[in-house]
């Protein structure tokens, strides 16, 4: 759902069920960058909420009256922010880019970005197959 002043640049993926709201703020979304499933971005008046590009705002992430920079990865938090050295020396054992995009860490978030949201956009010019029966 998209309500009130928000702008999405070329490239952008917005996902079903994601929310940008901008009823008395503005909410930008940068070229390339993907707001996934059920996550939530607003503006608000005086916190207006611009997300550069190339970035990827994960599932149920919440993103509010905040700047996100260029090639960035938002995500919903797992553990307390108390807990972030410790959840960082998880993530470095793990192959992230490898097991969810299939690229190595080589890849430039811009890149990896960019590659997401033309798979996101493939289907755009899809039409909906009528049943048997003539309805859709």
């Amino acid at each position: 759902m998209v309500v009130g002043d928000v702008h999405v640049a070329a490239g952008a993926r917005i996902l079903h069920g994601a929310v940008l709201t901008a009823e008395d703020g503005v909410v930008v979304v940068g070229q390339d960058s993907v707001v996934m499933e059920q996550a939530l971005v607003r503006g608000r008046s005086g916190h207006d909420t611009r997300i550069g590009a190339a970035v990827m705002v994960g599932p149920h992430a919440h993103v509010n009256g905040s700047t996100v920079e260029d090639e960035a990865f938002v995500a919903t938090q797992i553990l307390p922010p108390d807990r972030h050295d410790e959840i960082g020396a998880v993530q470095r054992e793990l192959d992230f880019p490898g097991t969810v995009y299939g690229v190595g860490r080589d890849v430039p978030m811009r890149e990896l970005v960019r590659r997401q949201s033309e798979l996101y956009g493939a289907h755009r010019d899809d039409e909906v197959v009528p049943e048997p029966d003539g309805t859709a």
